[in-house]
């Protein structure tokens, strides 16, 4: 997945699409963050190897012998779920009206390869009482965050310790930033207020440089996304690109060539989509965003593979 600044706040602020409102998550849990951990403390992680069906302790000096290591690991994971994939589709092939009966294997999460703990500034702008208490004390644990691109600059800032405080200012302002590209896009829109999902988050960070001591228009962001200011478009123009998309479809081509490798069902796309349908219902992937496909879409997607 190519970087994007959004990506990293929807994992800041713990955003799940299965059960939450990402506005709410925006509004109250975007906070600076103040200090940066390892994902891995003291170079070790456990494994679950499905190939020996037990706990395995993974251990590594450097970076170079972790990501061989991971990625080892995760061969292993990937032939499992692959396996996984192939038990279930048979499984559910001719029962998708008794999915609830069909008794099917769990896949395995894949180890994250790149990635590190955020702890959260405690927020200054007080929270609403009447919100959940997960939401009121969300800054109180450390966030992990996935992504390759700044991983590798978080490992360049290890290297040099007297850079680690300047990467949580320059993480800090790459959010800023986007935060202030949405701010400018609701001002043209007249949509800027103090009920804005922006709204809270602006100030979160404003405040956060102020105490900090920092002058933020003479810190460079740790990433910059090149992304040309956004424009409002005409109307009748065509949607919202959709980030999560590609990820799905990938979802149903892999379901679709595994369904075809079993050599279940009457091995066309009708049937197949009806499968996939039940497969995804049943056992939606984690990253797999919004509501699972309905049936006529799969065949319509199916359509397109030849």
């Amino acid at each position: 997945m190519s970087f994007t600044v959004m990506n990293i706040i929807r994992q800041l602020v713990a955003y799940d699409p299965r059960s939450d409102s990402l506005d709410d998550r925006i509004r109250y849990c975007l906070l600076p963050i103040t200090g940066v951990d390892p994902l891995y403390p003291g170079n070790k992680t456990r494994f679950d190897n499905p190939k020996t069906g037990k706990e395995e302790t993974l251990k590594w000096v450097n970076e170079d012998e972790r990501l061989d290591m991971f990625r080892i690991a995760n061969r292993r994971i990937e032939e499992y779920n692959y396996e996984v994939d192939s038990y279930n589709l048979v499984q559910l092939w001719g029962n998708e009206d008794k999915m609830h009966e069909v008794e099917l294997k769990e896949k395995l999460p894949l180890l994250n390869t790149y990635g590190f703990n955020v702890s959260l500034t405690e927020p200054n702008i007080q929270i609403p009482n009447d919100l959940s208490d997960e939401m009121r004390i969300f800054h109180r644990d450390p966030r992990p965050i996935y992504d390759e691109t700044l991983h590798k600059t978080w490992l360049d800032a290890i290297d040099q310790k007297c850079l680690i405080d300047d990467w949580i200012s320059q993480f800090n302002k790459m959010i800023f930033n986007y935060i202030q590209r949405k701010m400018n896009e609701a001002k043209k829109l007249k949509s800027w207020d103090e009920g804005n999902i922006w709204n809270r988050p602006n100030k979160e960070f404003v405040n956060w440089f102020h105490i900090e001591g920092f002058e933020q228009k003479y810190i460079y962001p740790l990433v910059s996304e090149s992304a040309e200011p956004a424009r409002i478009a005409p109307e009748g123009a065509g949607r919202k690109p959709d980030p999560n998309k590609e990820i799905r479809e990938g979802h149903v081509r892999r379901l679709y060539a595994i369904y075809k490798s079993e050599d279940v069902g009457d091995q066309n796309k009708s049937d197949a989509s009806r499968i996939i349908h039940a497969s995804l219902q049943k056992n939606k992937p984690e990253d797999w965003e919004g509501k699972v496909y309905e049936i006529p879409t799969i065949r319509n997607k199916l359509i397109k593979i030849k």
